[in-house]
């Protein structure tokens, strides 16, 4: 018997990312240029998933616009997998990510605190 998993993660993207991304976008607040690139995003994270072997096809892959958050964009990526398959999935694909990213001078944004001292 085989046991399928869905396998989900949230990938977050800095807001002010979305202004450079591939030079597509001068004016953040031009919002048909943002929406390019959040479809431009869910492709990148899609090809990602549909090129992992080991996750299956039907039910299909899912990416989707998750939230506006104070500092960035936040999506959803869903996969279904065999069980056994689960971890190696999990990691590869946040690996897979964060180097597919990395290599489009996409930023994913990391908690920041700034500290004021008074004299």
């Amino acid at each position: 018997m085989i046991v399928l998993t869905v396998y989900e993660i949230v990938v977050s993207i800095e807001v002010n990312q979305l202004s450079i991304i591939n030079g597509a976008v001068e004016n953040k607040r031009e919002g048909n240029a943002m929406a390019e690139i959040w479809v431009q995003i869910k492709e990148i994270l899609m090809k990602i998933l549909t090129d992992n072997k080991r996750i299956l096809k039907d039910p299909a892959p899912f990416v989707g616009l998750l939230e506006m958050a104070d500092s960035s964009v936040n999506f959803t990526v869903r996969a279904w997998v065999k069980t056994a398959d689960y971890w190696n999935v999990f990691f590869d694909t946040n690996e897979s990510i964060k180097k597919t990213f990395d290599a489009e001078n996409i930023s994913i944004p990391y908690p920041q605190l700034d500290v004021h001292m008074d004299k």
